[in-house]
């Protein structure tokens, strides 16, 4: 060790005019790292507080991670931000300066820290994602796809990282999915919809070995409506009949318009036995409908319920040719019942078909009478 004292004045004049000229480099350095104008990394370590310069700055990399869409940055093991580029301090609506030398986790929601430390963890040997939540600077958060895998920076471990917003992709995916499932006049699922939830349903009924109805649901004399009221009011029809559906059957049970005048339900947990409890509140809501309506016509609804049977299990849409049969042929004795009796079938016209009783016919298949 060299004794101070020994030195000349000159000697120490030397030496405070380089360290004054390498503290002046680094402020530079930091400066310019901090704007965006080189590529380079705030180390600190065991070595101290380093920077070192990315070689090749300005060649097409640096353009490359710069016009990326997604954020980008390397990181330490432990999380420490060495370098990012200006689309990730977009993301976190935070400065290049308040991103580069903070910790990873700064911006990491915390039900999702644990998340992140695993994925780190992981990436020191292989690539690894998910799905994670980032607080912004502003307060507000974003959901994106986090992307790691390892690297080796000059002999030094480092964990690369493109951060993808999802979040739009998110609003676009459930608009599409709505559009898709939703039947748009009346709430309720559609066809697809439908099809899509239901045989995992029966998948479940299957493992429970629990009972399970299917209901398939046709509204009387729609044709009528529409040809004698307009399209209007036979929107209108359909939109009580849906209510009427969501009334009678639990919040639980799978409702859906298959289209036109066709809708279906779902009940699990739900037995033959129960047709007729399920028959009398259907009938209840339709007459607190036409009570409500003051209407020219009255709703009728006819309705075919075939039970799942788990011990001769039946796809989805096998289940529904059955309980679509069962339907019309209820449908079918309410026509023959009507003109027997003299009276207007269902919505044919202003005078309204009388009320009558639920009938359940004997075997698997039950044709349940409503309206």
């Amino acid at each position: 060790m060299v004794d101070r004292r020994s030195k000349t004045k000159q000697q120490l004049w030397t030496e405070n005019k380089e360290l004054w000229a390498r503290l002046a480099e680094f402020e530079e350095t930091m400066r310019a790292i901090r704007s965006g104008e080189v590529d380079a990394f705030f180390v600190n370590d065991a070595k101290g507080h380093r920077v070192v310069t990315l070689e090749g700055g300005d060649s097409a990399y640096r353009v490359l991670v710069e016009a990326m869409n997604e954020g980008a940055a390397l990181i330490e093991e432990n999380g420490l931000v060495l370098f990012c580029n200006k689309r990730l301090a977009t993301l976190l609506n935070a400065n290049l300066e308040s991103v580069m030398g903070a910790s990873l986790f700064c911006f990491v929601a915390p039900a999702d820290t644990g998340k992140v430390k695993t994925l780190l963890n992981q990436a020191r040997i292989d690539a690894c994602a998910s799905d994670i939540s980032l607080l912004c600077q502003d307060g507000t958060s974003r959901t994106v796809l986090l992307s790691l895998s390892p690297m080796s920076i000059h002999g030094s471990s480092r964990i690369g990282i493109v951060v993808t917003d999802l979040t739009e992709r998110h609003k676009a995916e459930e608009e599409l999915r709505s559009l898709s499932l939703i039947d748009e006049l009346t709430g309720l699922l559609n066809r697809r919809g439908f099809l899509t939830i239901a045989q995992r349903t029966l998948n479940l009924a299957q493992w429970l070995e629990g009972p399970l109805l299917l209901v398939f649901a046709d509204l009387d004399g729609m044709k009528a409506i529409n040809d004698t009221l307009g399209h209007c009011e036979g929107d209108r029809a359909l939109i009580d009949a849906a209510e009427i559906l969501k009334k009678t059957y639990r919040d639980s049970d799978i409702i859906a318009r298959l289209g036109g005048d066709e809708f279906t339900v779902l009940a699990m947990g739900t037995s033959i036995q129960d047709a007729g409890v399920l028959a009398r509140r259907l009938q209840s809501e339709i007459d607190a409908q036409k009570r409500r309506g003051h209407r020219s016509y009255q709703l009728s609804i006819s309705v075919g319920v075939v039970p799942y049977d788990t011990k001769a299990p039946l796809p989805i849409v096998d289940l529904m040719a059955r309980a679509d049969a069962a339907m019309y042929d209820n449908k079918r004795r309410k026509y023959e019942n009507a003109l027997r009796d003299g009276r207007a079938w269902a919505a044919g016209g202003p005078s309204s078909a009388r009320r009558s009783e639920s009938s359940t016919r004997p075997g698997s298949l039950a044709a349940l009478r409503a309206g």
